[in-house]
């Protein structure tokens, strides 16, 4: 795949070596499939994967193709540089017209050697014809997010080329065939593994080896860290350079920071796919859940304040070896209804008895991160029989309390309510913890600092302190949750990161160990 030119190519040698005649076109709302006599599935198979690309262009960056006008020409043989090594080739866009090549997915060629892509995977299947259309129609759709901002910001071919070919390796992968989401993914990841010694970073930026398979890694990358849609949100940065754009939507972390965390990712088993999206009625509201799946005694996992359950989409399917896991997005969150009430802290954990109810689960083995740590608190203040075991994910505060020390601090603390989120944490903030009421045994992790200028490798305008605020909020309030945690659990225990964010159970450097904790704190009576 080379890079779209800023003019429309003249078609090349190959297709000026074809008699104009012989052409049939088959023709779309924005392409027209040019074929020889002969190949007319091969034009069906063309014209479902364009039509696919569409629709990714609308569900993933939330465009359409309309304004551009692409003919796609089939080559029955190699010519004019499309080949069994390049197979494919974008020309684009001239007053966004442009030109796709491609050597069809019938031609002869293709079945007289056993011809390998980069990643070991044949070349001679629908797999991989499937990936190169995607992969080379689908830059119209990246082009029309950048088109689709007010004004200003970097340009799409002023990226270093690991974004440009990586972006467009990724969703050919993810987003054509099931066996492309499974198996060119894992011989993706495989690939990357043995080849990390191309990776380098930072004196010059990231740079890569192999810009295909290498960038199309690190876009899976950000995207199990940062969620999908981080894609669209660096084509519509508004930054001047790509450089800015990234250091934007990879907040907080400063690139040598991100880069760590990227090869330690590498290092680390691969996760599961993210489980479909289902609903309960809960309590007379529809909760957006997640089951991970495994058999056993049921783990539920809780997110933070303004997060869903997909957060723990890298970490949750580490215990269903054991355990059928789940978990639920609160009301108000992720997909989840947000009705006119409901947040307080004793209506949250009642939300968590209807969901066990509703899932038939008698027991649970409650992991919270932050904000969750209220209602599953008081969901195991008042169900003590129904709680086996309390995991905090720094979550065991007090809200009440650390409302007190923001104000001591002088920091900004909005008292407006109107919005889910703003509900759901002014109700925590009228909400003390009595852990001395709490029977079932208890793990808190906590991400502590030592210095204003903590964590390192942070941004710093993105430091959860300043020189002011830390002796108030870390030494005082914090220290001070974690002193009353170790009395008044009377089965509680702790770990301490000192080097780690709020985030830090889905940090490659830091999950292993959280996940061996949690696992070895099961298995305790």
């Amino acid at each position: 795949m080379s890079k779209v030119l800023a003019a429309l190519v003249v078609l090349t040698i190959g297709l000026a070596a074809q008699t104009p005649e012989r052409w049939l076109d088959s023709r779309s709302g924005h392409y027209a499939v040019f074929s020889q006599p002969g190949f007319e599935r091969d034009v069906a198979f063309t014209r479902r994967w364009l039509d696919a690309t569409e629709q990714l262009m609308k569900s993933k960056y939330g465009v359409t193709a309309d304004g551009y006008n692409m003919s796609v020409y089939l080559f029955p043989a190699p010519a004019g540089g499309i080949n069994t090594d390049e197979s494919g080739q974008n020309q684009c866009c001239a007053n966004r017209t442009g030109t796709i090549r491609l050597l069809t997915l019938s031609a002869p060629v293709w079945k007289t050697s056993n011809l390998r892509s980069s990643l070991g995977l044949p070349k001679n299947g629908e797999d991989y014809h499937a990936k190169v259309i995607v992969s080379e129609y689908i830059p119209i759709g990246h082009y029309a997010v950048q088109d689709s901002r007010p004004a200003g910001g970097w340009r799409y071919y002023d990226a270093p080329d690991w974004f440009v070919q990586g972006l467009q390796e990724y969703d050919a992968i993810f987003h054509s065939t099931d066996r492309n989401r499974t198996a060119t993914k894992a011989a993706l990841l495989d690939w990357a593994r043995t080849h990390a010694g191309g990776f380098a970073c930072c004196a010059q930026g990231l740079q890569m080896a192999d810009v295909y398979n290498g960038g199309a890694a690190f876009m899976t990358f950000l995207a199990t860290q940062y969620g999908e849609d981080v894609h669209a949100r660096l084509l519509r940065d508004p930054a001047p350079t790509f450089a800015a754009a990234l250091a934007n939507q990879t907040m907080p972390y400063e690139l040598p920071l991100l880069f760590d965390r990227f090869r330690a990712w590498l290092a680390a088993p691969e996760a599961a796919e993210p489980p479909v999206d289902q609903f309960a009625m809960v309590n007379g509201v529809a909760l957006q859940y997640v089951d991970w799946g495994g058999r056993g005694d049921t783990v539920l996992f809780l997110p933070g304040l303004g997060d869903n359950v997909h957060r723990f989409d890298s970490i949750a399917p580490h215990f269903t070896d054991r355990f059928h896991v789940v978990g639920l997005s609160r009301r108000g969150q992720g997909r989840s209804d947000a009705p006119a009430a409901g947040y307080d802290t004793n209506s949250l954990a009642e939300d968590i008895r209807g969901f066990l109810d509703v899932m038939h689960a008698g027991t649970v083995d409650l992991i919270g991160h932050s904000i969750a740590g209220s209602e599953m608190t008081r969901f195991a203040e008042r169900y003590p029989k129904r709680v086996r075991h309390l995991v905090y994910l720094d979550a065991a505060y007090d809200m009440a309390d650390g409302y007190a020390a923001a104000r001591k601090a002088k920091l900004p603390v909005s008292s407006r309510a109107d919005s889910p989120i703003q509900k759901i944490e002014a109700e925590a903030r009228r909400t003390h913890l009595d852990y001395g009421k709490i029977q079932a045994p208890a793990l808190a992790f906590y991400a502590l600092y030592d210095t204003p200028d903590d964590p390192a490798g942070v941004v710093p305008s993105k430091r959860p302190h300043t020189a002011q605020t830390f002796p108030i909020i870390e030494l005082e309030y914090k220290r001070g949750q974690v002193a009353s945690f170790r009395r008044d659990m009377k089965r509680g225990q702790v770990v301490e990161f000192h080097d780690a964010d709020h985030f830090f159970f889905v940090d490659p450097r830091k999950a292993p160990a959280v996940v061996n904790a949690i696992r070895a704190f099961l298995s305790q009576p």
